[in-house]
């Protein structure tokens, strides 16, 4: 990371964000290893150069000639063929989501409901921006629960289009029957397990909470910005936003407060990061009261390991050494509560009249990051079991590709060599979206 005038490498680190600093820490750590990367960003990651000049006699290997038209034509072909399946992948779940939207909106008619009209985001006056909670759904679902007596579990299983024949609660996940090495990952039953089911917590006791806790002062300074994201949840179905007179009458409801922190030096009613404080109040609270999962070990790699790595490609590939890295889009939310128990993710705004419930794994949650993990390090087996398929690849660049992690970023650090760059592309973002859907490459935050 080039250092600007005005910014020197100690300011570069406090800068960087938790999930990229061990990389600042790397590239201020071993600059000349990352000079080439510079010149990375000016290659398109789907063209293979002509690096017959470029032997790799300085290593102590032969020099390579690469056929670059196959390469490039076969390359290409494995670009079509990812983009192909995504977009099946696609169109499967939006005809899945329909159909469930399908049989929601019946369910609603039988006790003579219409379906919510759409309704803005958000309103701009006097160029002020104000975020809209959609209060049409809110309306029709509470409405809904009133007339028909059923429960939290239930009416989340409707609208998820959970059923007998398809118990996903995000029609996004699958369980992968024809990719190579899965069979052997150490976390397949509990992946699978999270598809069909979603996140199925072990608790203690929880004692019958009163009222709901007060939130805490920071969230009514960025209500706003509070607004706008669970108004981003509530369009995806990620957060369920009933009436608040609605929680006398809903079993098994745990509410915690709302809080935010900012973001950098911006005002809070600017721009701030939510915070659903699950460890309030203390001693009885959500995390308090969440049994650990011993069976899920995390193990990001960090620093030492993402620098041994840069390190090893330096020496084996002088002057060849690439990295880039790769974000997954929503990471946690990616990952559903079982509607069994979505009810103890839950939080009140009084000033709004509103009831929140988290249909995801929450930030903040003692076991989110175990439960991410089980599909985090599913897409870095299935990507270590990769390796480049051009016929021509040098021999050096025919080994499988070498997986990283940290927390939702997955770092690829590869020598410049043939089309292996070029497939370590592919081969992430299939890895990616094979796991986590269709939709999971964060593209605004992929480096190459």
């Amino acid at each position: 990371m080039p250092s600007s005038p005005s910014t020197g490498p100690l300011d570069q680190l406090k800068l960087a964000s938790p999930s990229t600093r061990p990389l600042v820490q790397i590239m201020l750590a071993c600059p000349s290893t990352f000079e080439p990367l510079s010149r990375l960003k000016s290659t398109s990651p789907f063209t293979i150069e002509n690096r017959s000049s470029q032997g790799l006699s300085s290593g102590g290997l032969p020099a390579q000639t690469a056929d670059t038209s196959t390469a490039s034509r076969d390359v290409q072909s494995l670009q079509h063929r990812f983009e192909k399946t995504t977009v099946a992948r696609q169109r499967l779940e939006k005809l899945q989501l329909k159909f469930a939207a399908t049989e929601f909106n019946k369910a609603l008619r039988t006790h003579n409901l219409s379906p919510p009209k759409p309704m803005d985001n958000f309103t701009i006056n006097s160029g002020v921006t104000t975020y809209l909670i959609d209060r049409n759904k809110q309306s029709v679902f509470s409405e809904y629960i009133r007339r028909s007596g059923c429960q939290l579990p239930e009416f989340v299983r409707l609208l998820r289009g959970e059923s007998v024949s398809d118990s996903r609660p995000n029609k996004a996940l699958h369980v992968p029957t024809d990719v190579s090495g899965l069979e052997k990952y150490r976390y397949r039953s509990q992946w699978d397990s999270i598809v069909k089911n979603g996140v199925i917590p072990a608790w203690k006791s929880f004692k019958s909470q009163v009222t709901p806790p007060p939130n805490h002062g920071s969230a009514r300074r960025a209500l706003n910005i509070i607004i706008k994201q669970l108004r981003a949840g509530q369009n995806s179905n990620r957060y369920l936003i009933l009436d608040i007179n609605l929680l006398p009458a809903l079993h098994g409801i745990t509410c915690s407060p709302f809080g935010a922190v900012q973001k950098c030096d911006v005002d809070l009613s600017i721009d701030a990061r939510i915070i659903h404080d699950l460890s309030f109040p203390q001693g009885d609270s959500v995390n308090d009261n969440t049994l650990a999962d011993h069976e899920v070990e995390v193990c990001y790699d960090g620093p030492d390991a993402l620098a041994r790595r840069c390190l090893k490609v330096a020496k084996d590939f002088p002057g060849l050494q690439r990295m880039m890295t790769r974000d997954v889009n929503g990471a946690f939310r990616n990952i559903p509560v079982s509607s069994d128990h979505v009810g103890r993710f839950a939080g009140t705004i009084p000033e709004l009249g509103i009831l929140v419930i988290d249909l995801c794994c929450p930030f903040g949650w003692k076991n989110s990051p175990s439960s991410y993990w089980v599909a985090g390090a599913a897409i870095g087996h299935i990507y270590e079991n990769m390796a480049p398929k051009w016929s021509l690849q040098p021999d050096e660049g025919k080994r499988n590709f070498d997986a990283k992690i940290w927390c939702d970023d997955h770092i690829a650090i590869e020598p410049d060599i043939g089309s292996r760059l070029s497939e370590a592309q592919i081969a992430l973002r299939t890895a990616m979206t094979t796991i986590l859907g269709p939709d999971a490459c964060n593209n605004k935050k992929f480096t190459s």
